[in-house]
């Protein structure tokens, strides 16, 4: 008699009509993700889970059933514990908080969601206290991540012969002055960036929850902290939450719930896949680490390239000018964010077939972003147009929906009867403002600077 959350209700999985895949909290646990929706790549047929950027904390891609369009999002809706959300991502919850989650595929088990639903619905059950005495839960795990597959890149001599033999007459002899030949670079030192990029990442998440109660008042308190770094230097993820759920029965008709989740997360780093400004390929992070000569000139400390901007513009015919890993270490890309989500629920029962169930929920997200170039990043260095330069920019999302469903439910036989009707009211405000501001005088104040640059 197992039971399935579908829609506005829930049936017995023998009574499932619909395509609907569920993964339970036992299948949860075996993943040591950061957040819910990773827990479900390779468990759930039909459903593709990658993520938008690699980058600790970023966002991940959902899509049930393939694309549905070729120039419009395809991400599903996501519904915690009842409250629709189209805007969910890796922060809004731990998967230790995860009873069960169910994704949505066919027309007949979205349709009640309407075009919100046309791509599946995702439906997350999070834990909520049981009768019992006090029980507490702590768990914790800690791990390392590791690239382990690299892209195979020319070595020195391999460069520098491509080079040569593309621009003979070019700057990029530099490679051949005092006396040197190609030849020469056959045993020179050289750098593979990717290893100057990469680095073993630790991550480490800690839950403990305290959940009980009695016949007719049912609790549970939870805390989690997250920390991520990155597998790319300067960029990592942490996140710390705080759940809270009461429900009480007040009788045999009434009962009465309340779930609240606060959420504050950190991501900071470069983006390895998008770029900021898609002016030129050394813009991609990946693509410059990729094409970044592995040697140096004549007369150039190879290490030399990792403290010093200038010597790597010298190189100003080649896309890859600036150095990565010294670009990398120094951009500053931080995003703030504190979320709430709450909702309430009564519901009163007129017979055993016919009840009434009001809702209402608030989902406030507040985030702030803040951008920072100095001279020695690809986007700030002496020659770009922007020189040095930085952003902040704020961003407020914030969503109230009220429901009030009316639910008849009747067996007769082998039989099932089962109508909704209902209203449902929804409204959702956006906010975003900031300061952006280029040619700064004075990198050394940082953001702080901002008001003496071009804004």
């Amino acid at each position: 008699n197992e039971i399935v959350v579908v829609g506005y209700g829930e049936v017995q999985r023998k009574d499932l009509t619909g395509a609907v895949g569920s993964v339970k909290i036992e299948e949860l646990q075996k993943a040591p993700v950061g957040s819910a929706v990773e827990a479900l790549a390779g468990r759930v047929a039909g459903v593709q889970v990658s993520s938008e950027s690699g980058k600790p904390g970023a966002g991940v891609n959902i899509v049930v059933r393939g694309a549905n369009s070729i120039t419009q999002d395809n991400s599903p809706l996501y519904v915690i514990d009842g409250f629709p959300m189209e805007d969910a991502n890796a922060s809004i919850l731990n998967p230790a908080e995860i009873e069960s989650i169910e994704v949505l595929k066919d027309a007949s088990s979205t349709a009640i969601y309407g075009a919100r639903g046309a791509n599946g619905v995702i439906m997350i059950t999070t834990k909520r206290g049981k009768e019992g005495a006090p029980a507490i839960t702590y768990n914790a795990y800690a791990g390392v991540q590791k690239v382990i597959n690299k892209i195979e890149l020319m070595d020195a001599y391999e460069y520098v012969k491509l080079h040569v033999e593309r621009d003979p007459v070019g700057i990029l002899t530099n490679y051949l002055r005092n006396g040197r030949t190609i030849d020469y670079y056959r045993n020179v030192e050289q750098i593979d960036w990717q290893d100057r990029l990469f680095q073993s990442a630790p991550m480490q998440n800690h839950s403990i929850s305290v959940m009980g109660g009695s016949k007719n008042t049912k609790y549970s308190v939870s805390g989690n902290l997250f920390d991520q770094d990155g597998v790319l230097i300067n960029s990592g993820f942490n996140r710390k939450q705080f759940k809270f759920t009461l429900d009480q029965t007040f009788n045999e008709k009434f009962k009465v719930g309340t779930s609240v989740i606060y959420t504050g997360s950190k991501m900071y780093g470069a983006n390895p896949a998008t770029p900021d400004q898609a002016y030129s390929a050394m813009n991609y992070l990946m693509y410059s680490v990729w094409g970044y000569r592995p040697t140096s000139f004549s007369g150039v400390e190879l290490e030399d390239l990792l403290t010093d901007p200038d010597l790597s513009a010298d190189d100003s015919r080649n896309d890859f000018r600036i150095n990565p890993v010294l670009s990398a270490k120094n951009e500053l890309r931080q995003t703030f964010e504190n979320r709430l989500v709450a909702n309430g629920f009564a519901e009163y029962a007129f017979s055993r077939s016919l009840k009434f169930k009001v809702t209402g929920g608030i989902n406030n997200g507040a985030y702030r972003q803040e951008t920072f170039n100095n001279s020695q990043t690809r986007y700030g260095y002496f020659a770009s147009t922007d020189k040095v330069n930085g952003a902040i920019m704020y961003t407020n999302n914030n969503t109230w929906q009220n429901e009030n469903l009316l639910t008849y439910n009747k067996k007769i036989g082998q039989h099932n009867i089962n109508a909704v009707g209902g209203l449902i009211f929804q409204e959702n405000n956006y906010k975003r403002y900031g300061l952006r501001a280029t040619q700064m005088p004075n990198e050394v104040l940082g953001l702080a600077g901002l008001s003496q640059g071009i804004s």
